[in-house]
């Protein structure tokens, strides 16, 4: 922890965390054709600490995760849909070990049909 003298003469404290614990994981999103997936806005790598990072155009990524296991990303894309924003899809079996840093993965596409907010809820949840 670090500490110093703020503006206005108050007392700030940082907690630092050596970089040896993350990792730049970069790859491509693409469909179960290999296709990579261009209207996709973001990637989520959930776990022990979920992060978010953007996707290009043209499928590909890059995400800053601990160096552990994953294997439960989201996919955040335009829905194709009026009125409805986004929609998100995860992957067909992904295991991303700690020493991965350069991945593919693959996304099923799915036909939205309707509005899913599951049980108890009143709006979230994946469009189905």
């Amino acid at each position: 922890m670090v500490s110093r003298a703020g503006s206005g003469g108050h007392l700030e404290r940082t907690t630092l965390i050596p970089g040896s614990y993350f990792r730049t994981l970069e790859g491509v999103a693409v469909d179960t054709d290999g296709k990579p997936i261009g209207n996709a806005k973001y990637i989520m790598a959930m776990g022990d600490l979920p992060t978010v990072g953007p996707v290009a155009d043209d499928g590909t990524f890059s995400v800053y995760t601990l160096r552990s296991d994953y294997d439960d990303f989201i996919l955040v894309a335009s829905s194709g849909r009026a009125d409805v924003d986004y929609t998100w899809y995860t992957p067909i079996d992904v295991e991303i070990g700690p020493t991965d840093d350069d991945v593919v993965l693959v996304f099923e596409p799915r036909t939205l049909t309707g509005l899913y907010a599951g049980p108890g809820t009143e709006m979230g949840g994946s469009l189905r």
